[in-house]
């Protein structure tokens, strides 16, 4: 009787701590829109006002051993090629990692085309939801700069595989 009283109090307390965690940080949270059904979806504000909807060429990799996550997808708009690139060094399971150039996340708009830039992450986080060999799901919110322009943006959004 008092493991299933402690397993009924362990759950109620799990439902409350993520009723907690996702009503405080509605800032950060970034819910997949109706509209991309994509790998990915990046909403940039700052220099760049835009929302991108990444939906082709996937690459994934999660290597446990190595501690190493690995996302990127693109999409073409006219003749540029944008990509969102996710990666998280020292990975320790799903949870949140810093993000920054000396950090474990790391965040990327990438710009192919006729003024090719680098938005690459200074500060935030990524939030990793669920992975496996097979699956992976993050949101971030991360404040980045560009290699060659110098300008600040904010990229938030979702990534699922």
């Amino acid at each position: 009787m008092k493991i299933k009283q402690s397993i009924l109090l362990m759950g109620l307390f799990l439902t409350a701590i993520s009723f907690m965690s996702s009503t405080c940080n509605t800032e950060d949270d970034n819910p997949p829109d109706p509209g991309c059904s994509g790998y990915a979806q990046m909403t940039v504000t700052g220099y760049i006002n835009n929302t991108f909807c990444f939906d082709d060429n996937l690459q994934f990799s999660y290597e446990a051993e190595n501690q190493l996550v690995v996302f990127s997808a693109i999409v073409t708009i006219n003749d540029a090629i944008y990509s969102c690139g996710i990666t998280i060094n020292d990975f320790t399971g799903e949870k949140s990692y810093a993000c920054g150039l000396d950090k474990p996340g790391y965040i990327e708009l990438v710009k192919h085309g006729n003024d090719n830039e680098y938005y690459k992450s200074q500060s935030g986080t990524v939030n990793v939801t669920k992975i496996d060999d097979t699956h992976f799901e993050a949101t971030f919110n991360v404040e980045a700069k560009g290699y060659y322009n110098n300008k600040s943006v904010t990229l938030q959004g979702w990534a699922k595989k």
